[in-house]
């Protein structure tokens, strides 16, 4: 985990994820609320009780996350050219957020909060290349790439 500079994000984690069945998470740790339950979002995210789910454009491939802790909303990124931007509120019991696979376990890195409560998250998700036809026993690479946005919901 790295901390950000002034105007930037608090603390940055940065993972290589397996994507299965179109999906993943960002799961609070330790807890009994699993964001998974939340289900396959019709858009891009949902976000509830303890995190949010995040839906892929594709299924089964390695997708490099970017995770962003912020005190506060941050500016929209209009550096980058992003697919789809997409928004929601969850909340966590466990200060400790990491990224989950559905059955491959969890990412490398966490990102540890001051509290638990109320969260917003915003996910910025950009097609990186041509989503190919991969024999089923094969994983994609780099074929999306994500970044995570998460401040607290309310004042900072």
């Amino acid at each position: 985990m790295a901390t950000g500079i002034a105007g930037g994000p608090a603390a940055v984690v940065e993972d290589l994820l397996l994507v299965e069945y179109f999906h993943f998470a960002l799961q609070c740790y330790p807890s009994g609320t699993v964001a998974l339950d939340l289900g396959i979002p019709d858009g891009r995210v949902l976000g509830g009780p303890g995190g949010a789910t995040l839906r892929s454009g594709t299924t089964d491939h390695y997708a490099p996350i970017r995770l962003e802790l912020w005190p506060a909303e941050p500016a929209p990124d209009a550096t980058r050219a992003w697919d789809e931007v997409e928004s929601a509120a969850f909340s966590v019991d466990a200060v400790e957020l990491r990224l989950t696979a559905v059955t491959a376990g969890i990412g490398d890195g966490a990102l540890l909060l001051a509290a638990t409560g109320g969260y917003r998250i915003r996910a910025h998700v950009a097609q990186t290349a041509p989503f190919p036809e991969v024999p089923q026993e094969e994983f994609g690479r780099d074929l999306e790439r994500w970044v995570l946005q998460v401040w607290p919901d309310g004042p900072a």
